[in-house]
């Protein structure tokens, strides 16, 4: 018994050093909160934006350049690429340990790429289809960045806040989740 206890009390300790060293890094590499720490989309909100996106795909003839702006441990965009092959996905993360997990995760696939760095330093030109969780403090740089270089017809889906910058298609409400806000469903003009 005092074996299993002691067990106990090392992993929690392990974990607890180890998420004080995620939480530092994630503090450091995101320039003292210049980005969001890192947050995986679950649950409904999740099933949700899997299904809306997987209709848009499916209907497709053409193929389809899909990017995660914030792409964490790819739990949006690795399901897709997996249902997908004949789509383009494109990951941007900024935390090194989401990102190496999705890479890990992605395996073989030959229609992903996962990128670690900043997804203001990447082009939008050839996106089709643009889907991220948004935080106030980079809502205005974001929605700038998609109206001036994303193409016209092209779809954004924003999990979190409103682009006050573009016209709603569809709101998605969550009321009773602990975060409860909208997914955002906007198509470009």
């Amino acid at each position: 018994m005092e074996f299993i206890i002691y067990s106990i009390y090392t992993i929690t300790l392990i974990l607890l050093i180890l998420f004080n060293i995620y939480i530092y890094h994630a503090l450091f590499s995101s320039k003292f909160g210049k980005y969001p720490p890192f947050a995986p989309t679950i649950g409904k909100r999740k099933k949700i934006i899997l299904d809306k996106i997987s209709e848009i795909l499916k209907k497709s003839e053409k193929q389809i350049t899909f990017l995660d702006a914030g792409s964490g441990t790819g739990t949006i965009i690795i399901p897709l690429a997996k249902k997908f092959p004949q789509h383009k996905f494109v990951g941007i993360e900024w935390t090194f340990y989401p990102y190496f997990i999705s890479k890990l995760k992605s395996g073989n696939l030959k229609n992903i790429e996962l990128i670690h760095g900043d997804m203001f330093k990447s082009n939008f030109k050839e996106v089709d289809i643009l889907y991220c969780f948004i935080v106030e403090n980079f809502k205005k740089p974001l929605s700038e960045k998609i109206l001036s270089e994303m193409k016209k017809d092209s779809i954004v889906i924003a999990n979190g806040s409103h682009f006050e910058t573009m016209e709603i298609v569809e709101e998605v409400k969550f009321d009773k989740e602990w975060l409860s806000n909208s997914i955002y469903f906007y198509r470009l003009k």
